[in-house]
């Protein structure tokens, strides 16, 4: 699959990003940001509605982002989004009950892109079973998935859902940034107050996808100014 190019007519670089609860007073920076990095398609979690979701999709629509789709419309409520140059059609899905803001998709010819956040602790396993359910293909599944591996993507052995994060890579999907930076490569998306270090923020591909995934790497310049999370840049072949 390497020296095949599936992804024809499709975005080239995603850049996804937690900007904490929905980004308030921080609106105009993380504009700056999101539009600065220039990505053809972004996907932010812990999106709200209300006044700093308008002031986030406005802003972006200025900057070029004029394709939006975002999974709940509750104020307060963190959900998803994904925003685009690029025109897509919205992927449908039957989500678990209690599920529909965490999940949102975009069809760009060929290529799907689902930007996902998920739950704290036990709440996450009913996506993790959807997910495990579904076959991808040309598929980036992209977001906050707040766990990973033990030992690995945390110092200690914390995560809840561990073991459904690394039986999701037995189903179709591949850690983008783990295959290029190696099995016992270390980085850190997220620090507790403690200042204990956690990769919460992942890419994963269809395995189709493994070789059109030309970057996949963080920018923690996003932390702590921006958000609490560094932002996950992918640029595919």
């Amino acid at each position: 699959m390497t020296g095949t190019n599936l992804l024809q007519d499709t975005p080239s670089s995603i850049v996804a990003l937690n900007i904490r609860h929905g980004g308030g007073q921080r609106i105009g920076p993380l504009l700056d940001y999101l539009s600065g990095t220039e990505a053809e398609v972004l996907a932010i979690t812990e999106f709200r509605t209300g006044k700093s979701g308008c002031a986030l999709t406005e802003g972006l629509e200025s900057a070029g982002y004029r394709h939006q789709h975002w999974s709940v419309e509750e104020d307060r409520r963190n959900a998803v989004m994904i925003a685009s140059r690029m025109p897509f059609d919205p992927v449908g899905f039957r989500l678990p009950d209690g599920n529909a803001h965490r999940l949102v998709g975009a069809r760009f010819g060929s290529l799907q892109v689902w930007a996902v956040y998920m739950a704290l602790g036990k709440n996450k396993l009913p996506l993790y079973r959807f997910l495990k359910d579904t076959e991808p293909r040309s598929t980036i599944l992209i977001g906050d998935f707040n766990t990973g591996l033990h030992r690995l993507d945390e110092q200690g052995a914390t995560f809840t859902a561990a073991d459904e994060f690394a039986d999701l890579q037995t189903k179709g999907w591949s850690d983008a940034w783990r295959r290029q930076h190696g099995q016992g490569a270390r980085e850190f998306t997220w620090l507790s107050p403690a200042g204990n270090g956690f990769r919460l923020d992942h890419a994963l591909v269809s395995d189709d996808l493994v070789g059109q995934v030309a970057d996949c790497r963080y920018d923690h310049s996003t932390r702590p100014a921006l958000t609490d999370h560094s932002a996950l840049c992918v640029q595919l072949a």
